[in-house]
C-alpha cells in the first residue's frame, strides 16, 4: 500500500486551489500500512512549497500516522476560524496563527526573507529599492493581496510603517485599488507577471529562487520581515507525536534539505545561492499587519464618492494659507490623487438656495475618473470644477438638506461590492430655517443606511465648523467626521479620514 504520506504534485495543485483534508469531509483517513511511531492517527497541513519535503522526511523515518496534505495558508486559516482545524499546521507565517488556538510547537523550522523581486540586472534593483515604501508605491510595483499572501502582507505594511496615520493611508488606498487592475494574485502570478512584462514584485526569496532565478533581488535599506514556517499543534494533541515531529522535522538532515530547497536556516550557510544576500530582520507586530489588511480590503473594494463642498459666505474667511474654500479645494484636489481611475467620484456644491430653492448644485456629475468629458477625462472635469468654487462663494448654509439629497443621490444608483462614501466639506452648521430638522435628519440617515449603507466623511474646517452635528450625521451612517483647526491640519484630517473607511 502506498504511505499515507505521501503528496503527488498533482495533489499539490489541487490542494493549494481549495484544502479539505479528508476526516473534514465525514470520511476518515486511509489506514496506515504499520504504526511504525506510536500514536493516533494525525492530519498536518503544511505550505505547499514545504509539504513533499515534510511528507518524505516524516515517511523515511517509518510515521505512517501522520498524513501530509499541501494546503494554502489563507485555505487553512478560513477552516481554523470555523473551528475545523488540523492536528499539526505548518504555515509559511506565524501570522496565520493569530487566533488560531494552535500551540507553538517549533517557532521555525525553516525561513525566506521578503524580497523585492525586479526585471532587469541586479544594480537596476539596487538603485529602485532604497526604501520599503518607495519600493511599494512605485508605478510599476505589482501589489499583491495581503489577506491571502503573507509576503504580500509584509511587504505593503513595511511600506506604510509603523503608525497607521495620514502617511500610511496615503500609500495603501492608491495600492490597494491599483490591485484591482493587476489581474496577478498568487505570488507565483505576480513573479510570472514581472518576469515577462517588466516591474518589480514583493516575494519570498524561496519562491524567487525556485521559480524565476533569473529575476534580480534586493532587501530595500538591507532590512525586512522573514517568513518563519511555524510548527503548530492542537492543544492536548498528542505528545509522542509532537515529540517525532519536532525532532524529525529540526534534524540535521532536514535542515540541509530545507537549504536545497531555497530556504535559510540556522545552518552554517544560511544565504542560499543567488539569494538576496545579508540582511536584517525587521520583527513586524503582528497587530499592524492585521491592521493594514483589513484596511486593504476595505479600500480595494471600488469606490463611488460624492464630494460635496461648502461655498457658503464664511469659506471666503481668511486664514494664515489663504481662504477657507482655498484649504479645503486644496485638500479635495489631494484626496482626488489618492482614487485609481475606475472610481466614479462626482462633485457638488452648496450654501443656501443656491439654483431656486435648491441648497446644492451639482458642479461634475458622477463618472469614472477615466471617463472622457469635454474637459479630457473625469478626472480634469472635478479638477475644473473644484477651480470654479471660490467664485461661488456666498450665502448660507443649507447643510441638512444638501446631506440627505447627497445620500439619496447616491442610493439611487447603489452598486453592490462597491463602497459608497459621502464627502461633506464644511465650515459651519446648518442655517436653513426651512430645511430638515436635526434630529429628523439623523432618522432618515438611519433608515437609508440599513439598506444603503454609504458612508459620510464629515471635514470641518476650522473651529467654527458645529463638531457636534457633523459627527452625529457620521455616526447616523457608521462614517467618521475630522475638524481640522489649524491651516496645515485641513489636508492630513482628509486623508485620515479616508482612512477611517472602518468607520
Amino acid at each position: 500500500m502506498a504511505a499515507a504520506v505521501l503528496v503527488t504534485g498533482a495533489a499539490v495543485a489541487a490542494l493549494v486551489a481549495g484544502w479539505v483534508p479528508t476526516s473534514w469531509t465525514g470520511g476518515a483517513p486511509p489506514a496506515p500500512a504499520a504504526a511504525a511511531c506510536p500514536g493516533p492517527d494525525s492530519h498536518l497541513a503544511a505550505a505547499p512549497e514545504l509539504a513533499d519535503e515534510v511528507a518524505s522526511l516524516l515517511r523515511e523515518a517509518g510515521c505512517t500516522s501522520v498524513s501530509v496534505e499541501a494546503a494554502a495558508p489563507e485555505v487553512v486559516a478560513t477552516a481554523v476560524s470555523r473551528g475545523d482545524a488540523p492536528d499539526w499546521w505548518i504555515p509559511d507565517s506565524a501570522l496565520w496563527a493569530t487566533g488560531s488556538r494552535l500551540a507553538e510547537v517549533v517557532p521555525s523550522l525553516a525561513s525566506s526573507p521578503v524580497v523585492v523581486a525586479t526585471a532587469g540586472d541586479r544594480g537596476a534593483a539596487d538603485r529602485g529599492a532604497g526604501n520599503w515604501a518607495a519600493v511599494v508605491a512605485a508605478d510599476d510595483f505589482v501589489p499583491g493581496d495581503p489577506a491571502v499572501d503573507s509576503a504580500a502582507a509584509l511587504a505593503v505594511t513595511l511600506g506604510a510603517g509603523s503608525s497607521p496615520g495620514a502617511e500610511a493611508v496615503e500609500l495603501l488606498a492608491p495600492l490597494a485599488q491599483r490591485s484591482l487592475d493587476a489581474g496577478a494574485v498568487t505570488a507565483a502570478e505576480r513573479l510570472a507577471l514581472v518576469a515577462g512584462g517588466g516591474g518589480s514584485t514583493a516575494a519570498s526569496e524561496q519562491l524567487v529562487l525556485r521559480d524565476h532565478p533569473s529575476l534580480a533581488l534586493s532587501v530595500p535599506g538591507g532590512q525586512t520581515a522573514v517568513l518563519d514556517y511555524p510548527l503548530l499543534g492542537q492543544v492536548g494533541a498528542d505528545a509522542v507525536t509532537r515529540a517525532l515531529l519536532a525532532d524529525v522535522l529540526t534534524s540535521a538532515d532536514a535542515q540541509q534539505r530545507y537549504q536545497r530547497l531555497g530556504f535559510r536556516t540556522d545552518a552554517a550557510d544560511p544565504e542560499p545561492e543567488g539569494g538576496a544576500g545579508a540582511l536584517r530582520e525587521v520583527a513586524v507586530p503582528t497587530a499592524r499587519v492585521q491592521a493594514v489588511r483589513s484596511q486593504w480590503a476595505l479600500f480595494a473594494s471600488p469606490s463611488r464618492a460624492l464630494a460635496v463642498m461648502d461655498v457658503s459666505g464664511s469659506m471666503a474667511f481668511d486664514t494664515a494659507a489663504g481662504t477657507r474654500a482655498d484649504l479645503a479645494l486644496a485638500a479635495a484636489r489631494d484626496g482626488l490623487g489618492l482614487f485609481p481611475d475606475g472610481a466614479e467620484i462626482g462633485l457638488w456644491a452648496f450654501s443656501e438656495r443656491l439654483v431656486g430653492e435648491q441648497d446644492h448644485r451639482v458642479v461634475t456629475p458622477m463618472a469614472a475618473l477615466d471617463a472622457p468629458t469635454a474637459a479630457g477625462t473625469q478626472r480634469d472635469s472635478l479638477l475644473a470644477g473644484l477651480a470654479s468654487l471660490p467664485d461661488q462663494v456666498g450665502g448660507g448654509t443649507g447643510l441638512n438638506d444638501t446631506v440627505l439629497a447627497a445620500y439619496r443621490t447616491l442610493a439611487r444608483d447603489y452598486r453592490d461590492g462597491a463602497f459608497h462614501s459621502l464627502l461633506l466639506f464644511t465650515d459651519g452648521s446648518n442655517d436653513d430655517p426651512g430645511s430638515i430638522g436635526d434630529r429628523a435628519l439623523l432618522q432618515r440617515l438611519r433608515t437609508l443606511y440599513r439598506t444603503t449603507p454609504i458612508r459620510v466623511v464629515a471635514i470641518g474646517i476650522s473651529a467654527d465648523a458645529d463638531d457636534e452635528a457633523l459627527a452625529a450625521i457620521a455616526r447616523a451612517t457608521d462614517g467618521v467626521s475630522y475638524v481640522a483647526t489649524q491651516p496645515e491640519d485641513v489636508r492630513n484630517v482628509f486623508v485620515a479620514a479616508l482612512g477611517g473607511r472602518t468607520g
